[in-house]
């Protein structure tokens, strides 16, 4: 048996328990068999929610999809190594990060390898705390770009970190590549929709953006203009400095995708950032996350990378005499990433919710802000794929605030608990 409210109200057992407290005892001694009857159908086995409009429903189903129908959509990627990208960045969007970096690794993708990162001794360095490093030089720079690998949500997280790092040292703009809204739009709305951007309907890229805005940026997209190939590095470049010519105070970080932030020439005669510094003749602080990072096999890892065991935090490498940055001839700061990738971030900045619930439905758990409405279709804050013989999931979730929970499954989306993060 199964009830669907009508409204958005979902009472919980708890709930109805406590409002049957609360009756008159002599009405309760009326209903009480009535009551209990129906609070007992309740805790064994019928499960009350709302269903949302199919329009909402079809809107979640394009954009969310399970491992197994993911490897069913992508079947070219296992069969010819094609469309590995692709599989991996739609695996990414439900936070399953070890099947986008063994599904990105069968293209055989290696990461950049300059000569020093084989032959390095490791004894003579140490790993020091990006934060630190990044906060001793920010301040000698008015614009900062980092950059992402597209299908591995860190990134994400390392730079939502250092839009609260950067915003108390007057940082104020945040421009994204990936952002495909015109004009103030996401601004005036408040949070980011699967129609953003097709990465932003990533949780933690819709993160990024909900952390820049409670962190009081005004956030611009600046890839938006028509152009392939070295016009679209010159576009780039000439939309971010429009920023500059109409805020001349203005302190921006830009977070852009994989090789845009190089400062050589090596590719195109030189890409967004060389553009962006040719043209405005300001010297932006260029950080790399991209090049050591885990991979699914260290065989895929940068050499380098692959020496250390105990990356326990987003670091930089310093050599131990000299205090001198190990670094590439492209960008300013090269970031190792924690060999934990997402559960350093989810252990340290997140807050966890234990959900306990028999499910019944295999399915995706999509967790919406609840002051974000639906009928707009705000990205996910977390997504878990889920199985009917699951008892129990941890939730991870960046803001205090209220939470819808919703059920994405093959036949229905709908509402199965709300829950309040003090």
């Amino acid at each position: 048996m199964m009830y669907v409210l009508a409204t958005n109200a979902m009472p919980t057992t708890e709930q109805i328990t406590v409002s049957k407290m609360r009756l008159s005892s002599k009405f309760a001694n009326k209903l009480g068999g009535i009551m209990l009857l129906f609070s007992g159908m309740i805790s064994f086995g019928c499960t009350i929610r709302h269903v949302v409009t199919s329009d909402i429903f079809e809107g979640y189903k394009s954009q969310y999809l399970t491992a197994a129908a993911i490897k069913e959509k992508y079947v070219e990627c296992y069969t010819n190594n094609s469309n590995c990208d692709k599989a991996a960045t739609d695996f990414s969007c439900i936070g399953n990060v070890d099947a986008a970096k063994s599904t990105w690794d069968i293209q055989g993708y290696n990461t950049f390898i300059q000569s020093p990162d084989t032959l390095i001794n490791i004894n003579d360095y140490f790993l020091l705390d990006y934060r630190d490093f990044i906060d001793s030089v920010a301040d000698n720079y008015k614009i900062v770009m980092i950059n992402e690998a597209h299908h591995r949500p860190e990134c994400r997280m390392l730079t939502a970190e250092i839009i609260r790092l950067l915003g108390k040292k007057g940082y104020h703009y945040l421009g994204i590549e990936g952002l495909k809204e015109m004009g103030d739009s996401i601004q005036q709305r408040g949070f980011p929709t699967i129609n953003s951007g097709y990465y932003i309907r990533e949780p933690q890229y819709a993160n990024l953006i909900r952390v820049a805005l409670k962190s009081g940026y005004h956030i611009f997209g600046y890839d938006n203009t028509p152009g392939s190939g070295k016009k679209r590095e010159v576009n780039q470049a000439k939309e971010i400095y429009k920023v500059f010519q109409n805020d001349p105070t203005a302190k921006i970080l830009i977070h852009a995708g994989w090789g845009h932030i190089r400062e050589d020439t090596a590719i195109l005669n030189g890409l967004m950032a060389y553009e962006f510094k040719k043209l405005s003749n300001i010297d932006p602080l260029t950080i790399n996350q991209t090049r050591y990072m885990p991979m699914s096999l260290k065989k895929y890892e940068n050499p380098l990378y692959a020496k250390f065991s105990d990356i326990n935090t987003p670091s930089v490498l310093l050599q131990k005499y000299s205090r001198n940055l190990y670094k590439d001839e492209f960008t300013d700061i090269p970031i190792f990433h924690p060999r934990k990738g997402m559960d350093y971030f989810f252990q340290k900045d997140f807050h966890v919710y234990k959900l306990r619930r028999r499910f019944k439905k295999n399915g995706l758990l999509l967790c919406i802000p609840a002051d974000e409405n639906l009928n707009q279709y705000p990205v996910p804050a977390f997504i878990k794929e889920i199985k009917a013989t699951d008892r129990s999931i941890t939730l991870y979730l960046p803001l205090t605030g209220k939470y819808n929970l919703y059920l994405l499954t093959n036949d229905d989306m709908s509402i199965i608990k709300k829950i309040k993060i003090p």
